[in-house]
């Protein structure tokens, strides 16, 4: 069951925590947080290396399947014991989920990258262009049926409460106590408030910034600051096991962001 009330103290925390690409958090061993009433502390996704003790974990995003990936000769010398794939592991840019599906197989066909899924555990979360459009967020007509090609993608078993989400976020304990890793992925995508784009003058936008840096002003991002309190990246319901996660013991945190 889901709470319906949460932590203001953890919640601000991990809305820091968003503010970094790839940021690490260290949990205190010992150090219980309060868990609001809400029962025993969520389990760990499935995975079939949940047992493994990391020693070398790997990570990486933005992987062009119609360029060469020599970069996987490396990654695979260096034996690591997991690979975090942080979004952008395919560049599809489409709502048609044939197209979709047909760029994981241009993937899958990349020796490197199958080599790689054939000897090292694998976690992944989804950013932008494998979601499916650029700069996409919960307005994305065809992102259910790009949430199963995803899952069904990257092995998710029938059963996994990653299934029945409202986003492919996910969390994973490895290792032994003593040396439990956990994993947080979260979705950034799926429940994102629609962003609102610039008045540009009907110009394109780098044409706009080219004139902006050449008149010494501030070059902004392509959208316009949403101050609305409703706005989210999340999503309630995803806010809700997020803050959950800090429940689940372990001796490190792991937490990934898909955007900067």
């Amino acid at each position: 069951m889901e709470r319906k009330s949460h932590d203001p103290g953890r919640r601000l925390l991990l809305r820091q925590s968003l503010a970094f690409a790839g940021a690490v958090a260290l949990s205190t061993p010992g150090c219980a947080l309060a868990t609001g009433g809400a029962g025993a502390a969520p389990a760990s996704d499935p995975h079939p290396a949940l047992g493994r003790n990391l020693k070398r974990i790997a990570f990486g995003s933005c992987a062009e399947a119609t360029k060469p990936q020599p970069v996987w000769d490396p990654i695979l010398a260096r034996r690591n014991d997991l690979f975090i794939f942080l979004g952008d592991n395919i560049y599809a840019d489409t709502r048609d989920l044939s197209v979709l599906s047909a760029k994981y197989a241009e993937l899958a066909a990349i020796p490197g990258f199958a080599k790689l899924r054939a000897s090292t555990p694998v976690v992944a979360v989804w950013d932008d262009h494998d979601y499916g459009e650029n700069d996409a967020g919960g307005e994305y007509p065809a992102k259910d049926g790009s949430r199963r090609i995803f899952l069904d993608f990257w092995n998710e078993p029938a059963d996994s409460p990653r299934r029945n989400r409202n986003g492919v976020y996910g969390s994973w304990v490895f290792g032994e106590p003593g040396q439990r890793v956990q994993v947080i992925l979260p979705d950034l995508r799926y429940n994102r408030t629609a962003l609102t784009p610039l008045e540009l003058g009907g110009v394109p936008h780098e044409t706009w910034a080219r004139a902006r840096v050449a008149s010494g002003q501030e070059l902004p991002g392509p959208y316009m600051r949403n101050p609305d309190p409703k706005a989210t990246m999340l999503g309630e319901r995803q806010w809700q096991w997020l803050e959950r996660q800090l429940e689940v013991p372990a001796e490190l945190r792991l937490f990934g962001s898909s955007v900067q």
